[in-house]
């Protein structure tokens, strides 16, 4: 039996063990990992029988960066640079500085002559060894640049590729697998005795992304260890969702059995990880027990566009039957015929979105009816309805009485839909090209970043392996660096960007004004209904009419509930739709006047209820990442000598990708209607903009919490309307800039032309061109 705490390996936390313990156990634990880094490092090692007292401040120097005493000792000859470990533990000053993240006394060690390669008596372990054990990326770079030797090992096997995944920084695993494996210096499969690679460890730890970037690099998913685990083995043992995808889009086994004779079943009960299993095997398009689902369609297009098409069907099937049935029993036949559909989808339709074909560069994405083109469908179909209703009911009555401008008016308005809708559907919101296959282009952008202390998830895309510029994030369903990334909108399936936003804004308009004038002439049309009936029956010799229906009373709605009931009920449906587009459009109109994005104004929203104090929603659900965590691991001493570093602050624009929360509220069928009608984002302006928050008892209004949030793009109201509206091209016709969207990167912000592909720096607020 495997228990759930058994790690690949010993417990020995102190680096005390013998040759069967391992260097890594210290850090087995990613929870143990994270923080105190600076703290765990003064204490290791830390021999209490050390009495010079000479070497004793010099090392304590080493370990807090005072670099003013490390000089002092060193140039007055206090200690020799080639014997200023203690006679223990062999512990150098460098292998101290390392491990304390001390980039100033590294650099100072290192040009005075200390030996890079100089390995401490425990594990023979050195400076290199130190620093990459906790994920000190710019200390590994110094390291090797000036001599240290990554193809080292220490006493128990481990070489550089192995303590940068066991440190589980990104960053530093990135650093290691451009300048070093994709070089040739290490091989990424390289094994320890016990015969594990660096991707086990990663998926042992659950670190998801340092699996996804050591498949990129063509990490071998089916070497054994040992004890006959893979890789997908110990990703079950650990049960981390992601890291389980991940592996079994690669080509992960999960029949193959350890040398014990279990497989990744038989030890996903065991340890109670069935349900991550399971739901990694669902994402994957294969059952719970392994064998793949039926897929109705071979081409996932196909799948989408049944998905798409269905909802045209369905709005005119259930319109019809609300013609001939009682509303009661329309509404229970409803209600059965739309659980009916999602469960055929559900079932039949999604899993053939799952295409085995695709790379496993490509993000994962979990498929269900939220990520599926239904809600487009849906729109669609409400469009298309409402185009029958007007073109043959509205139009022809509307014709009797001469009303041409009327028939012109909505017909326009429906062509501009269609063509604002499809051309939404396929537009490109703005990706930024990738550069995968340039690795020295790679490794000049690492560098550069790192020249200025911004290597970092903030600042280099992980997934794309460029560097971030303001305003992006990265899109799942784009599969790309979004730039000026607003939101992703269901209702046209497409995410919204630089490249489409404005056509957005078009389109709603378009739609909501189109809605007004489709209820207007139809509410018309139904005055005609009852003028027409009650004329009939002043005609005839029956008086009996009484046409009143419930809450509505004895009123033209009422007249064409009972006599056009089709049109009744797509007038209401309309409606409906309008409603979620009003919210929108208030919401966009408003961010566009605070040039600001949705996504921004939710991030900025999110930073300003922090600094009023702790969050209670740190950490994303399912990976167990800080939300709001960068991998910086930029010395402190680099900060402070480096005037062009800057520190984040809660105003500076951020790209860091922050997962939306899946609370309770988020999976039920109304915080789903919350989200899908915008009243989201309302609700948050609202809550922002009088200072609303949940977390204070006795709650009372003030005008100063009203103004907390601050925004960096917010150039003024008439500024961010003309950086919206209009495109860069000066020299354009004003209606071209006006109804054009930008084709190429470059966007107005603060009247200038600026690149959005290579925006690092927005323009002075005081600056206006």
């Amino acid at each position: 039996m495997i228990e759930a705490n058994e790690p690949p390996l010993g417990q020995d936390h102190d680096l005390e063990g013998d040759a069967d313990t391992s260097s890594l156990q210290a850090v087995v634990s990613n929870d143990n990992m994270s923080n105190n880094n600076e703290q765990d490092g003064q204490e290791i090692l830390d021999d209490p029988n050390v009495t010079n007292p000479v070497l004793d401040e010099y090392q304590q120097a080493c370990q807090s960066g005072d670099i003013v005493t490390v000089k002092r000792l060193i140039e007055s000859g206090a200690i020799d640079i080639h014997q200023d470990f203690d006679p223990v533990e062999k512990v150098s000053g460098l292998h101290w500085a390392a491990i304390n993240n001390r980039l100033s006394i590294v650099k100072y060690l290192v040009t005075q002559g200390a030996e890079v390669n100089c390995q401490a008596e425990k594990l023979h372990s050195t400076p290199l060894h130190w620093a990459a054990r906790y994920g000190y990326v710019y200390i590994v770079d110094y390291l090797i640049t000036f001599g240290a030797d990554i193809s080292l090992a220490d006493d128990q096997g481990f070489n550089l590729l192995h303590l940068a995944v066991n440190s589980s920084n990104i960053m530093l695993v990135t650093y290691v697998l451009f300048f070093v494996v994709n070089k040739g210096l290490l091989d990424i499969n390289i094994q320890d005795p016990n015969g594990r690679t660096a991707l086990l460890w990663a998926s042992y730890q659950g670190d998801s992304l340092t699996v996804a970037l050591l498949l990129k690099f063509g990490a071998n998913i089916n070497l054994q260890d040992t004890g006959g685990f893979t890789a997908l083995h110990w990703g079950v043992v650990k049960g981390q969702l992601h890291v389980i995808r991940y592996l079994i889009r690669a080509g992960g086994d999960f029949f193959q059995k350890t040398n014990d004779g279990k497989d990744c079943f038989i030890i996903s009960n065991e340890l109670n990880t069935s349900y991550s299993l399971k739901r990694a095997l669902k994402s994957c398009g294969f059952k719970d027990n392994g064998y793949p689902t039926f897929k109705l369609f071979s081409d996932p297009s196909y799948a989408k566009f049944t998905i798409f098409i269905t909802p045209l069907l369905l709005i005119g099937i259930i319109s019809n039957l609300f013609c001939v049935t009682n509303p009661i029993v329309w509404l229970l036949v409803s209600m059965i015929l739309g659980f009916s559909i999602n469960q055929i989808f559900e079932r039949f339709i999604l899993s053939s979105f799952i295409d085995s074909s695709s790379d496993v560069l490509d993000p994962l994405v979990e498929y269900n009816i939220a990520r599926s083109p239904l809600m487009a469908g849906i729109f669609f179909g409400s469009l298309f309805w409402v185009s029958i209703v007007s073109i043959f009911l509205i139009i022809p009555n509307t014709l009797k009485f001469g009303s041409y401008v009327s028939c012109l008016l909505i017909l326009i308005i429906l062509i501009i839909s269609y063509i604002t809708f499809f051309k939404l559907i396929n537009s490109d919101p703005g990706v930024k090209p990738s550069i995968r296959d340039q690795p020295e282009t790679i490794r000049d952008t690492i560098l550069e970043l790192m020249k200025v202390g911004q290597f970092d998830t903030e600042h280099f895309c992980i997934e794309t392996w460029v560097r971030k510029p303001l305003r992006s994030k990265y899109s799942k369903f784009s599969k790309g660096l979004v730039s000026r990334f607003d939101h992703f909108c269901p209702w046209v399936y497409n995410d919204i960007g630089l490249h489409n936003h404005k056509l957005f804004m078009f389109f709603i308009i378009a739609v909501e004004f189109g809605i007004i004038i489709f209820a207007y002439l139809i509410f018309q049309n139904f005055k005609m209904v009852k003028s027409n009936i009650i004329e009939k029956f002043k005609n005839s010799s029956d008086n009996s009419l009484n046409e009143k229906c419930f809450i509505i009373g004895e009123n033209s709605l009422c007249y064409g509930y009972h006599y056009d009931k089709f049109s009744f009920i797509i007038l209401i449906w309309s409606l409906l739709q309008g409603s979620w587009i009003l919210f929108l459009l208030i919401m966009q109109s408003f961010q566009v006047t605070k040039g600001v994005t949705s996504y921004e104004f939710t991030r900025f929203a999110r930073m300003a209820k922090h600094s009023m104090g702790p969050s209670t929603h740190n950490h994303d659900v399912e990976t167990g990442r800080g939300l709001d965590e960068t991998f910086n691991t930029t010395p402190d001493d680099m900060k402070s000598q480096d005037s062009n570093i800057e520190t984040i602050e809660e105003e500076d624009v951020s790209n860091n990708d922050l997962r939306m929360l899946n609370s309770n509220n988020n999976k039920s069928i109304f915080g789903l209607c919350y989200k899908l009608f915008g009243l989201t984002q309302i609700c948050r302006v609202m809550k922002e903009t009088l200072g609303y928050d949940p977390n204070v008892s006795n709650y009372n209004f003030n005008f100063k919490n009203a103004r907390r949030i601050q925004i960096p793009t917010n150039y003024g109201m008439r500024q961010n309307i003309i950086d919206f509206w209009l495109t860069s091209d000066k020299g354009a016709p004003i209606w071209e800039r006006l109804f054009y969207s930008p084709t190429g990167s470059h966007a107005l912000l603060n009247g200038k032309d600026v690149d959005y592909f290579t925006l690092y720096e927005l323009p002075s607020k005081e600056t206006r061109v």
